[in-house]
């Protein structure tokens, strides 16, 4: 008889490294320069420790250290307000007059906290996506952030007119006839790069046509005609939904509206959520992973989980064989309506042992519209397995009882979808990360943000435990197991992600 080795390697969760990776950036403190390189302070006198708060006003301020132009502050130990704080911004950044801030908005939010956001001009263009911000409690700042444009010299000189670029932005999408006509903006772009980000002098032109279908912003190069850059501003209709979610309750969601249904793509964000129970690993993520869809807005707990089986009373006359096999090895098949095995637990028995015993299921995912089937079933070495009978599974929430052939015990369905969850979440960090720190996606360039649920990489069937959740970050991905059943759940709630 075989051996079974249970693998209950609890692998270690390592969400907060990764989004440490993807989305930090470098932390000044202005009253505590004493890092172990001076790159951070470049110009300016250093700030002595020992001064008191109010001394620290009159000090030069020091320059601010950058990374893709995002920074963020800690005024925590200062004694500054806004006023005298918003005077600084260029001297932070090592910026000329060319350079200005100017207040577009002041909010005060529920825990009292005010911001005071910021506008970047250059000779009194905007600069598209540069935004500062200044937080303060009881008019006392405690911390800045944001995205500035670290650049001098360019030229703002307006050579090709806004009609001129209307029509050039018409041609490069091949247009004749807009939708709707819109205010050409002229300013100063912000472009992705492979080392950060390039700045242009252009006209933003809004292209909405339905011949073709087509809705971009065209940037055109405002002195030579040529455009820049193209953002695509809907690749499918975003569309409000509510959602049931496991951990925290019934959530509004954005979902993609195509072909009559709707799945879980927020296409603004850029979120795709992703069924991976039955896909293959691949060099970007995993290979037939299927879209969530669902028939309405309202994304009900379609999904159910299968979390344990247990056995607590077995018969004799179906498995025992005097001498040559007096202990059993049990283990459990589940099938679906087609009589197809989706789970096979033929090697994560225990040898020779009896009763009661749980057959851990790690969270198999189900669906409450397809009729599933449990059989029982004992390892003979020799002569093939002892089949012991088989029950359907009713799929309500709760603890249930089964009974076949003198044998009993009890399984657990959770009904939920973690994919609710992690959609869900997902959205409320991007939103947390763009509206805090100004980053858009993980990259801070508008990467698409790509979930699994349950992908073989996670799968104990695979060999490996569901108890974990990580982010690749070669593959650019993000993946979540659904747990052990037992003693750990879907790692999908709003922390987790």
């Amino acid at each position: 008889m075989k051996v079974n080795y249970f693998k209950s390697a609890i692998i270690t969760l390592f969400i907060l490294t990764s989004t440490i990776s993807f989305g930090q950036v470098k932390q000044i403190n202005l009253t505590n320069l004493n890092y172990p390189t001076k790159n951070r302070v470049i110009q300016g006198q250093l700030l002595n420790n020992s001064l008191n708060q109010s001394s620290t006003i009159s000090k030069e301020p020091q320059k601010v250290e950058t990374i893709n132009g995002s920074f963020y502050i800690d005024f925590s130990k200062e004694n500054r307000t806004p006023d005298i704080l918003s005077l600084e911004f260029n001297k932070w950044f090592n910026l000329d007059e060319n350079h200005t801030f100017k207040l577009i908005k002041e909010k005060k939010d529920e825990t009292n906290i005010s911001h005071n956001y910021y506008e970047q001009y250059y000779k009194d263009v905007l600069i598209e996506g540069s935004l500062l911000m200044i937080h303060s409690k009881d008019g006392v700042v405690f911390a800045a952030n944001g995205q500035v444009a670290e650049f001098k010299n360019m030229e703002t000189q307006v050579i090709v007119s806004k009609e001129i670029a209307l029509n050039l932005a018409k041609e490069y999408v091949k247009v004749n006839e807009l939708l709707n006509d819109y205010p050409l903006e002229t300013l100063i772009c912000k472009i992705p790069t492979k080392n950060g980000f390039d700045y242009k002098f252009a006209h933003k032109v809004r292209i909405d046509s339905s011949t073709p279908s087509i809705q971009k912003d065209i940037y055109v190069n405002a002195k030579t005609g040529k455009i820049v850059n193209v953002v695509n501003l809907t690749f499918h209709v975003d569309t409000p939904a509510t959602a049931n979610t496991m951990y925290s309750g019934t959530r509004e969601i954005t979902t993609d509206s195509y072909s009559g249904g709707y799945r879980l793509r927020d296409n603004l964000r850029k979120i795709e959520t992703y069924d991976a129970t039955n896909s293959t690993e691949s060099s970007t993520g995993f290979s037939g992973a299927l879209d969530y869809s669902n028939s309405s807005t309202t994304w009900n707990s379609t999904n159910v989980i299968l979390t344990f089986v247990e056995i607590m009373t077995h018969s004799n006359s179906w498995w025992l064989t005097p001498i040559l096999d007096n202990k059993p090895e049990f283990y459990i098949k589940v099938k679906n309506a087609s009589n197809i095995t989706i789970y096979n637990g033929n090697n994560e028995y225990l040898n020779n042992f009896f009763p009661p015993h749980p057959f851990k299921m790690n969270s198999l995912n189900l669906s409450n519209s397809v009729i599933y089937t449990v059989e029982l079933w004992e390892y003979d070495s020799v002569g093939g397995d002892d089949f012991g009978g088989s029950f359907q599974l009713n799929l309500n929430s709760g603890s249930h009882n089964w009974n076949v052939n003198g044998n009993s015990g009890t399984y657990n369905i959770v009904v939920g979808n973690p994919a609710h969850d992690i959609h869900w979440g997902m959205g409320k960090a991007y939103d947390f990360y763009k509206n805090v720190f100004t980053r858009t996606s993980f990259n801070n360039a508008g990467a698409t943000i790509r979930n699994f649920v349950n992908p073989p990489s996670l799968q104990p069937q695979k060999g490996v435990s569901a108890r974990n959740a990580y982010a690749d970050n070669i593959k650019n991905i993000m993946c979540y197991g659904f747990g052990d059943g037992l003693e750990r759940g879907a790692y999908a709630g709003l922390d987790v992600v």
